[in-house]
């Protein structure tokens, strides 16, 4: 047995040992102790999932925890390690923003009270070790454990900020709404382990059949609960008040790192669990395209620069969904390459939204770390006293709105290109898609122009200054794998077709020889053809730039193009607000509508259910009435376990 065996443990033994030793140590002291501790977790989650993903590796034990004399119950004795190339896959996430987050955080963090410091550390390492030990487990029992681990940690990061009322409600509300979902798959799973598959918890054992009712209903179970976590609509609603109220490395691990872990057990549970089926392909493209648009739409109108982030990441969940659910939807209909493109955009835009949103919420912390402002209409003109931050905005605002040569280009383009393709119902999701993106472009112009080139003067600029080095390295190198991922694509590809490998072998020999044929066309024999195509876009991009700053000179000013037509130029110095006042009035019933059906989701409805279920609380003191529903329930159950 060598070393290499047992890297599996490195970050479980660098994080618990940060968890223990933070409980007892308090203030700055904790934040090192953490940081550093956490730092090494993840560049050692790094080294793993590379050796899985490139170099075939497998992890596979099954530890006994404490011997139970009777076998039905023995399954939830054993704690059971499998990391496969899924598992690699989304722990390579989890290892690279960690690592980026945990080295932006050593001196931000320091713009807070030292009084919570060690509370936070804890809950911190605690955050990373539940994510990573979420997606190592293969074991129903022991993934609920941690899945309910990770909602508690990170409610307790989002509601760091104890003085503020909006940042406690902010926790309790994700706590709440995301408890409720745990309790979806809590039941999903109990059907799936003690009816459908003989009280074995071991995900190698468990097989559903969704296409009869009991295992229908365990798969939408299972599929909601997993859904309130990614902020799927119309789960979503806590996703814009949580991420906001946390500090910014932990927004940006909650955004780029947390609600992508549901979408490692959705394809856990459609491609391991069960067979995809045209009903599920349809619904779950159905509800990311949803998604997708209702993201866009409303971070449309935001103002606060972290809450326009915070819509746009459930946006992005939905471009994630889309390619999901648009590949089992090929699947079923047995178009095979098709749906190994779409599976590869899903888990291509999965990677890419990690490192642009991560960069875009470490800036949005940058500006709020030096102005000590989130307010878009208040923020302006900060490009020259923040140069590195505007730099890592512009680069990343260019990739999330799928500029090319950007990485955000190369994950939409493959999935506009499974749905159109496709034809039918996806052609029409995928034209929805693209105009969509037409949107995150205006959303990002917002951001962009908001905060680092709007000339206004609300600001006092003599006490701006730009961020320390390791906050402003934190986020260029987040947009440098930006550039990356969308020049090379060979470099993500080589880490997600191992996936296909595993969790969908019947559609991995088609794919992988297409892929590898046109890749290879593309990175090896074709240079003469590739590259200069390559400088002349990125010529084409910032030859313009250059030439207005060196050549006509900071001080130019130059006339707005509004696209012919004529616009007050008393206009043009609106706040933000005001940015697309026009493009809202247009979508009014689209607005109108979403603030209704949000009305009665969060307000009305659940005040009725609070009413209903202290009614039922009243009930519940007779004895006589408890008798009869038990003796039901008691019915039911004999009755399904029969069928």
């Amino acid at each position: 047995m060598t070393l290499l065996q047992y890297v599996f443990l490195l970050p479980i033994i660098f994080l618990s040992v940060s968890t223990v030793l933070t409980f007892y140590i308090r203030g700055r002291t904790a934040s090192i102790i953490s940081s550093i501790l956490s730092l090494a977790a993840c560049l050692s989650m790094l080294f793993l999932s590379i050796n899985v993903l490139l170099y075939s590796r497998t992890y596979r034990y099954d530890f006994i925890c404490w011997p139970f004399p009777s076998h039905t119950m023995s399954n939830f004795a054993v704690f059971r390690i499998n990391i496969d190339t899924l598992s690699a896959y989304f722990i390579f996430i989890i290892g690279l923003i960690g690592a980026v987050a945990t080295i932006y955080g050593l001196k931000y963090i320091n713009k807070y009270s030292a009084e919570h410091m060690g509370f936070f550390s804890l809950n911190y390492s605690l955050f990373i070790l539940s994510m990573y030990m979420t997606v190592i487990v293969s074991d129903l029992f022991w993934f609920i454990v941690f899945w309910e681990l990770m909602t508690l940690s990170s409610q307790f990061l989002v509601s760091f900020e104890k003085e503020k009322k909006r940042a406690i409600w902010a926790g309790y509300k994700y706590f709440t709404v995301t408890k409720i979902g745990s309790e979806f798959i809590i039941i999903g799973s109990l059907i799936a382990v003690f009816v459908l598959n003989n009280f074995n918890t071991s995900f190698r054992s468990i097989s559903i059949n969704a296409a009869e009712p009991l295992g229908f209903i365990t798969v939408l179970l299972m599929f909601m609960g997993l859904a309130v976590k990614a902020a799927v609509v119309p789960f979503h609603t806590w996703l814009p008040d949580a991420h906001p109220e946390a500090p910014s490395h932990v927004s940006a691990l909650l955004s780029g790192v947390m609600i992508k872990v549901p979408i490692y057990m959705m394809i856990r549970l459609f491609y391991e669990f069960t067979v995809p089926g045209l009903v599920w392909g349809i619904m779950v493209s159905t509800v990311g395209v949803a998604t997708l648009t209702v993201g866009a739409m409303y971070a449309l109108k935001q103002t606060d620069s972290k809450r326009l982030l915070a819509y746009s990441s459930i946006e992005h969940i939905g471009y994630v969904v889309l390619g999901l659910g648009t590949s089992l939807l090929l699947v079923s209909l047995k178009n095979y390459l098709l749906a190994g493109v779409a599976l590869i955009a899903c888990l291509y835009h999965l990677i890419n939204h990690a490192l642009f949103k991560s960069a875009l919420f470490l800036t949005a912390g940058s500006v709020e770390y030096a102005t000590g402002l989130r307010d878009l209409n208040r923020l302006g003109g900060l490009a020259k006293y923040m140069p590195y931050t505007a730099l890592a905005a512009l680069i990343a605002s260019l990739s999330i709105s799928g500029i090319p040569p950007f990485n955000g280009f190369a994950g939409k383009w493959l999935v506009y290109c499974s749905t159109f393709l496709a034809g039918g119902l996806l052609l029409v999701y995928g034209v929805l898609a693209l105009f969509i993106s037409s949107v995150t472009s205006a959303n990002f112009i917002k951001y962009f122009t908001g905060i680092f080139t709007r000339n206004i003067s609300r600001i006092n600029a003599s006490v701006i200054r730009e961020v320390p080095y390791s906050m402003s390295l934190s986020q260029l190198v987040l947009c440098i794998l930006c550039i990356v991922f969308g020049v090379f694509p060979l470099v993500p590809l080589s880490l997600i077709l191992p996936v296909l490998g595993v969790e969908a072998p019947h559609i991995y020999d088609v794919v992988s020889r297409s892929v590898s044929i046109n890749i290879g066309y593309i990175g090896i024999g074709s240079f003469a053809h590739f590259y200069p195509l390559v400088i002349a876009v990125i010529l084409s991009t910032f030859l313009p730039l250059i030439y207005v700053v060196a050549v006509r000179g900071r001080g130019s000013r130059y006339e707005l193009w509004t696209c012919g037509s004529l616009v007050e130029k008393r206009r043009l110095l609106y706040p933000a607000r005001s940015y697309y006042k026009d493009f809202e009035e247009v979508f009014g019933e689209i607005y109108s509508v979403g603030d209704y059906l949000y009305k009665m989701i969060v307000g009305i409805i659940p005040r009725k259910v609070c009413v209903a279920f202290k009614r039922f609380v009243g009930l519940a003191d007779d004895p006589v009435i408890m008798y009869m529903v038990m003796l039901i329930i008691i019915v039911i159950a004999l009755l399904v376990v029969g069928v």
